[in-house]
Order: C-alpha cells, then structure tokens, then sequence
C-alpha cells in the first residue's frame, strides 16, 4: 500500500510540474552568431516585438565576434513575434551595419546596396549613428536613437526571423553573408516548478531504495 501510494504521489507531482512547464513565460532569449574572422560587432542593440506587434520594442547593448551565442539578460512573459539585431561591425578591411535578416530573403540580396535592400527612408549611416546613440549612456541621444531604429525595424518588420527559424547576419554597405544565425526562447523554470521535480526525484529515490 505505501508503494502504491508513493507511485500515485510521484504520478501527481510529475504531472504537476508538467503543466508547470506548459504555462507560458518567462523566457530568456538566445542569439546564435558566427562570424567570419577577422570580423568584430562592437556594439549592438536587439530589437523584438511581441506575437501581436502592437507592444513595440525593447534594446540594450553587447559586443561580441566568432561563432557562439549570445545570452539575453531580462525574461520575456511572452515569445517575441520577429526579433533582429542590428550592430557596427569592424574587421576585413571596412565599417557597417551588420543585421540579423530572414535566411530565405538574405541569401537573396548578397552583394547588393543598402538602398536596394531597405530603401531610401533611412540610410546606413542613420542606423549606425543610432545604434551609437542608443549606448551612449545619454537619455536624450537614447531616446532619439530608439526612435530611429524603431522606425527600421517597424518599417521592415517582415524581414526579421521568427523564434527558431534559420537567419543570416547580413554586413553592409554591400550585404557580406557574415553567416547564419537563429534565436530561441528558451523558458526559465519557475522556483515552485523545481521544487515539484526535486520533490518527485527524491519519492522516486525512496522507492527504489526500497525495492
């Protein structure tokens, strides 16, 4: 009988921390990168947008070269519908804007300008010197910079991957094929979700110290 019971405990606190894990949020984002080398990204901002489009965007400021992945720092309740970046590069001989862009539509404008990919409405230079405003450490400059690049992101909204798909780091002036990337969000148990597991872990270790 205590046998059957501690299955039927270690039953219902499993399911219990299986519908834990199903609630949505909270989520940390992870950005793959890589990087030709010889290539740097010294400054970066991230812009995302919630599942419905009408929350606007959030940014914050990383470097970061190679190949590998970069670790969000703040927990989203809900999964980003479309999420870029957008960065200054360094390296190879030039200086640019660097984009995390839809793989199938950035294998598709290799080699060409940025006014034929994003059109006229804001140059390279504007995004660049944006991003430089949104680190700056400045509020107005920040608050200037954000308008600028929420203008971009908002205005080729259709360009930017979604949670999981394949991506392209996309150099400018001239579109270089920096490499694919990809985001995913990955969910953050909750402290009563772990505390279930480690509770049905420990009922099952009893019973098999038993048998």
């Amino acid at each position: 009988m205590k046998r059957l019971l501690a299955l039927v405990s270690a039953a219902a606190l499993g399911a219990t921390a299986l519908a834990q894990l199903a609630i949505p949020g909270p989520f940390l984002l992870e950005i793959e990168h890589d990087l030709p080398a010889g290539v740097d990204v010294v400054e970066a901002v991230i812009k995302e947008t919630n599942p419905d489009r009408t929350a606007g965007s959030s940014a914050w400021s990383f470097p970061f070269s190679g190949s590998g992945t970069i670790d969000n720092r703040f927990e989203y309740e809900e999964i980003p519908g479309a999420l870029t970046v957008f960065g200054q590069y360094e390296g190879n001989g030039s200086t640019g804007v660097a984009v995390l862009t839809r793989w199938a539509f950035g294998i598709e404008v290799i080699g060409a300008e940025w006014d034929s990919v994003f059109g006229p409405d804001l140059s390279e230079q504007e995004v660049y010197d944006a991003i430089s405003d949104v680190v700056s450490g400045d509020s107005a400059r920040e608050s200037l910079g954000q308008e600028v690049l929420d203008r971009f992101f908002n205005g080729n909204y259709d360009l930017w991957p979604a949670e999981g798909e394949r991506a392209l780091w996309l150099g400018f002036t001239d579109a270089k094929n920096f490499g694919d990337g990809r985001w995913t969000a990955n969910p953050v148990p909750e402290p009563g979700t772990l505390l279930v597991l480690a509770a049905g872990a420990g009922l099952l270790a009893a019973r098999r110290r038993r048998a």
